[in-house]
């Protein structure tokens, strides 16, 4: 509904990056049952979760190296940044300005944020895309998650490695490989074997 707020036709061009990539698979899947097209679907290292327990605990962090996220998310150098929550919670809070008793909040919200959508990943069972799918993966990852899209896609999975890690997705070094093929892919959408 949002999207067809902002652009009320198709054909649409869809990305997203972890649970976004997942979020905007199923998207394409709904916008595709209600008659709309949709053009383009990039997928940057997101699981098709469908072997994944479901009584994931919530008490329990996913695993996620907080240096690598905070370094892709840019506020912190590669390799730098602090490992626990105290240290998250300062750096944040010097990049933000704002103070430490409401960044705590901030990312212990986030935390849970995080949390639940691994609860939310673990039970979503994929559609099916009528289609091809752009997908990066993060080579330095041991990854299954091109070939786990395989029933979930009609079409071809056109997989291409960034060598980096998950959390750096959106890191310069990342971004300096993605960017360029993004370019192609938004440039020429319906011919990617060129790629």
């Amino acid at each position: 509904d949002e999207i067809r707020r902002i652009q009320p036709e198709g054909p649409y061009r869809l990305l997203g990056w972890s649970l976004g990539g997942v979020i905007a698979h199923a998207m394409a899947v709904q916008l595709q049952a209600a008659g709309s097209a949709v053009e383009t679907l990039v997928m940057l290292d997101s699981f098709a979760d469908t072997d994944t327990d479901t009584d994931t605990d919530a008490s329990e962090e996913p695993e996620m190296p907080m240096r690598d996220l905070l370094a892709g998310l840019g506020v912190v150098g590669d390799g730098d940044g602090p490992a626990d929550l105290a240290g998250i919670v300062r750096v944040v809070a010097d990049v933000t300005g704002t103070p430490a008793e409401d960044t705590e909040r901030l990312v212990r919200q986030l935390m849970d944020a995080a949390r639940h959508n691994v609860v939310l990943a673990a039970g979503h069972r994929p559609g099916r895309f009528d289609g091809d799918v752009v997908y990066f993966t993060a080579a330095e990852d041991d990854s299954r998650g091109a070939a786990g899209w395989a029933d979930a896609v009609s079409g071809r999975i056109h997989d291409h490695s960034v060598p980096v890690t998950h959390w750096r997705m959106t890191s310069t070094e990342a971004l300096a490989v993605l960017g360029p093929r993004l370019r192609t892919v938004f440039a020429t959408p319906s011919d990617h074997d060129r790629q």
